[in-house]
């Protein structure tokens, strides 16, 4: 089952956009979107950038069975 981990937190009736980043195997839900020489550039939070803030942002955390 997967878990939901909010990026961002913006107010249902001022956002336009419900963005959810869904990792692959072996990845993680944070850092899998995390670019650049040293990581400091997120992909996740550019989507809230580019809606002028307008966009809810999540990770989904995928549980993988053993």
């Amino acid at each position: 089952m997967a878990k939901l981990i909010p990026i961002t937190a913006t107010p249902a009736p001022e956002r336009s956009l419900d963005a959810v980043f869904v990792h692959g195997l072996g990845g993680d839900p944070l850092t899998t979107w995390l670019s650049g020489d040293d990581e400091s550039f997120s992909w996740s939070r550019s989507v809230v950038q580019t809606c002028n803030g307008e966009a809810q942002v999540s990770a989904a955390a995928l549980s993988q069975p053993v």
